[in-house]
């Protein structure tokens, strides 16, 4: 902060300290909740690929499918509830 800064901040009553406080913060913020978006993303896009998958396990069972496809296909399709 340069002195005809701390003037300004001076004569506004620290007023201007605490807008760039404020502005700092904000940042910050922002931030932080780019951050959360960018995971929550990566979590959703995981979700799908499992829910492909359960999808193609279940979609494995056929009418002459033995007891353990048949077993596979009944758990995904719970899972997929």
């Amino acid at each position: 902060m340069t002195i005809r800064d701390k003037v300004a901040d001076w004569i506004s009553g620290g007023r201007i300290s605490l807008a760039r406080q404020a502005l700092c913060d904000a940042a910050e913020l922002f931030h932080i909740a780019t951050q959360s978006v960018n995971i929550s993303a990566a979590i959703l896009d995981e979700a799908c690929v499992m829910g492909r998958a359960l999808q193609n396990i279940a979609a494995m069972e056929t009418p002459s499918a033995n007891a353990t496809v048949r077993r596979m296909a009944k758990e995904a399709r719970k899972a997929l509830k």
